[in-house]
């Protein structure tokens, strides 16, 4: 069961600075792929925050096109803080980047913690 509980005690955990502006997707946790002596890693996020500065509409993927989060409507100076959550709000594939999709130009700005696990 390999990767189901998600808070790996032997993991760093570590930090991401949220900032977005175009529409789009936006690099937030760049891939770790494979390499010949490590397997690829997932992303998982164990908590956030963060605030739009005008009404927009945010999913989280991985990588540029799977959804792993519902779509979030943030209104003007809107935002949200997820708690800790040691099993993670959501996580990428293995080695795909995290990355933040706005549905239409706006400030977003916050920060993550996170765990790069198997």
């Amino acid at each position: 069961m390999k990767g189901d509980f998600l808070y790996y005690a032997g993991a760093p955990v570590k930090h991401a600075k949220i900032e977005a502006t175009a529409s789009g997707n936006t690099a937030i946790v760049a891939a770790v792929a494979a390499t010949a002596t490590n397997p690829a890693r997932r992303i998982a996020v164990l908590s956030l925050s963060i605030v739009a500065g005008t009404a927009v509409g945010v999913e989280w993927r991985s990588g540029t096109t799977t959804v792993i989060s519902g779509k979030q409507e943030y209104p003007d100076a809107g935002g949200i803080v997820r708690a800790h959550n040691p099993m993670a709000w959501f996580k990428t594939a293995p080695g795909e980047a995290l990355n933040i999709n706005l549905d239409g130009a706006s400030q977003v700005g916050g920060e993550l913690v996170y765990q790069l696990i198997e």
